[in-house]
């Protein structure tokens, strides 16, 4: 049996990830720099990691999107190379 919540779920983090990558610059400009973020089957939402983690940072992002997000507390960034 198919499971609507889950396809709900699914598409709320697609939103919350398509609003923090079209406001990733918005972000830096505030001193909030994105590092990672991607869904929690677990959980039903979006973990976000920052480049630099801080409480601030952490309020700020709370306060834009909600519920719908985990701030993690420890930085990290993937670095991709060729």
């Amino acid at each position: 049996m198919y499971d609507m919540s889950e396809s709900s779920e699914s598409a709320r983090q697609a939103e919350i990830i398509e609003r923090l990558r079209e406001d990733a610059k918005a972000l830096a400009e505030q001193g909030v720099r994105l590092g990672q973020f991607g869904p929690d089957p677990e959980s039903g939402k979006v973990h976000v990691y920052l480049q630099r983690y801080s409480d601030e940072a952490c309020q700020l992002l709370e306060d834009r999107y909600g519920d719908d997000i985990i701030v993690k507390t420890e930085s990290r960034m993937w670095r991709f190379s060729r």
